[in-house]
């Protein structure tokens, strides 16, 4: 049984610092210096934020696609989020979508983004 526990310890171990050194090396696209604080609010469901910051950072990179997926993926998490759409439970988001919950996301919000 103890080399069991220690083995478990030990997988426990590889995967955390595993973890820890791949935060360190995070790069982002595109390479801007405010991506962190963006992604820092998104993912805080800080998502006015988030949006304001992606928009920024789209401003200054408008030929990049992923700055504008950026941006057009908070606004639309803040929509789901908005009708009640977002469930944030346990260890995973996901999006519930039935007739009780639903409410029409505005679709202005998403083409003011563009």
């Amino acid at each position: 049984m103890p080399l069991l526990v220690n083995l478990r310890l030990l997988v426990l171990v590889a995967f955390t610092s595993g973890a820890l050194f791949a935060q360190q090396n995070l790069s982002f696209r595109p390479p801007d210096a405010l991506n962190p604080a963006a992604f820092e609010h998104f993912y805080d469901m800080d998502y006015e934020h988030s949006i304001q910051e992606f928009t920024q950072i789209s401003q200054r990179h408008p030929g990049d696609p992923n700055a504008l997926n950026h941006l057009l993926t908070a606004v639309l998490f803040r929509e789901l989020y908005r009708i009640g759409a977002l469930n944030a439970g346990n260890t995973r988001m996901t999006v519930l979508l039935t007739q009780s919950t639903v409410r029409p996301i505005r679709t202005s919000a998403i083409r003011s983004s563009l």
